[in-house]
């Protein structure tokens, strides 16, 4: 299957359209949540709490939503969380509307819920396609983040002072619109039905799955988005507070993560099909601990802004290497299960990054962040080249 074939793949299609239109939820979360969160919030000391709130409806939605799949399909499962996820949208309008802080910090946790689900895009693009093809699926899937990233924050804007309206109530009355059209388009998603032979068979216990290749698969995706988290959210903590750096040149320093995050997407598919998912998963590592290196060097703009790049390459590489390893390497009756536990183990250490962040950097400085994220790439690591010598010659990830 070449990349054109990719390309008139329904369930591809289906999923990237619904996917640059659902997913505007998430910069709207990053954009408003301080700023709405500032002027509802009871006290200073809960001005981030709704951004928090998202995080953790994010971790707590992640095991049933594989799980919930698995009984009622792809289809249902992703059409009806992103409508869930307009309907909490609509709620964040109101709570502007009313005043309401807590009603507004509810909207958060409800839209986090939904992110949840719409991180199974990734294992649905997987399964729409042969075996041979599924990073670059992936690969072609994440690059809706572009779009989305785009379109949220114009969208927030152009409804932030609509007449009639509270400020930034007419942002979430537009996000939840998009939402919307995203889950008609997923009415156009087909289930991929399990043969005979897949519903005849009898699933191994989780601890008898939980084989060293899916171990490394959950492993990476752990410490991409615990490592990434950790080191975005400090950022600008640091940056304009702690160093003095300008609001611009902070957010040009985030602006230009997010696109490193997603811009690789071009390529990591490919590296994936071509060197293997262990080499692919290397490189990503390498970024990580070069990043490290970078932000401890020194605390210019020219070393965060390095460091943030090389940060969204690495994330890049692990997410795309990881989910390829686990969908490979998942037995097809047992899929949801082990996408349920990478999906726990992935998102609850990514909750505990994020909301550690802040405290970390406040208490122990830059420097401590970086040395905390270091001990996560090293185990990586050390499990990579530990299976690269006893398991690669066995594994039957593509190009090992």
């Amino acid at each position: 299957m070449t990349s054109n074939s990719l390309l008139r793949n329904r369930n591809l299609l289906v999923l990237f359209c619904a996917q640059c239109l659902a997913l505007t939820c998430a910069p709207a979360i990053v954009l408003l949540g301080g700023l709405v969160g500032k002027e509802l919030a009871p006290g200073s000391a809960w001005v981030t709490f709704p951004v928090a709130a998202s995080i953790v409806g994010t971790a707590v939605a992640s095991l049933p939503a594989a799980l919930l799949m698995q009984r009622f399909g792809r289809r249902a499962g992703l059409s009806g969380a992103v409508m869930y996820g307009a309907l909490a949208a609509l709620m964040a309008a109101t709570a502007i509307a009313w005043g309401n802080f807590w009603l507004f910090s509810l909207s958060f946790f409800g839209m986090g819920m939904t992110i949840a689900f719409m991180l199974q895009f990734r294992f649905a693009a997987a399964e729409s396609v042969a075996v041979e093809q599924m990073s670059r699926a992936i690969s072609l899937l994440m690059l809706s983040g572009i779009v989305s990233a785009w379109v949220g924050p114009e969208v927030v804007e152009l409804g932030a002072d609509q007449p009639g309206l509270p400020p930034y109530s007419g942002s979430f009355v537009g996000i939840a619109l998009l939402m919307t059209c995203g889950a008609l388009v997923l009415l156009g998603f087909k289930n991929q039905e399990m043969t005979e032979t897949d519903k005849s068979a009898v699933s191994l216990p989780l601890k008898k799955l939980i084989t060293p290749p899916i171990m490394l698969a959950v492993l990476g995706g752990m410490t991409a988005f615990s490592v990434m988290s950790l080191v975005m959210t400090a950022t600008p903590v640091e940056m304009h507070h702690g160093v003095g750096h300008s609001l611009d040149r902070t957010s040009l320093v985030i602006q230009s993560h997010i696109i490193a995050m997603y811009l690789p997407s071009l390529v990591s598919g490919h590296m994936v099909a071509r060197y293997g998912v262990r080499l692919v998963m290397a490189f990503g590592l390498g970024c990580f601990a070069i990043s490290i290196g970078v932000a401890l060097a020194g605390i210019s703009f020219e070393h965060f802004w390095l460091a943030l790049v090389l940060l969204g390459v690495a994330w890049n590489l692990m997410f795309v290497s990881s989910t390829t390893l686990l969908a490979e390497e998942s037995p097809r009756e047992s899929r949801f299960r082990l996408q349920a536990v990478n999906e726990f183990s992935v998102f609850g250490t990514q909750t505990l990054a994020a909301l550690g962040a802040g405290w970390v950097v406040s208490e122990f400085g830059w420097v401590a962040i970086q040395w905390l994220a270091l001990p996560l790439v090293l185990v990586t690591a050390l499990m990579l080249a530990w299976q690269q010598r006893f398991y690669a010659a066995g594994s039957t990830a593509v190009g090992n």
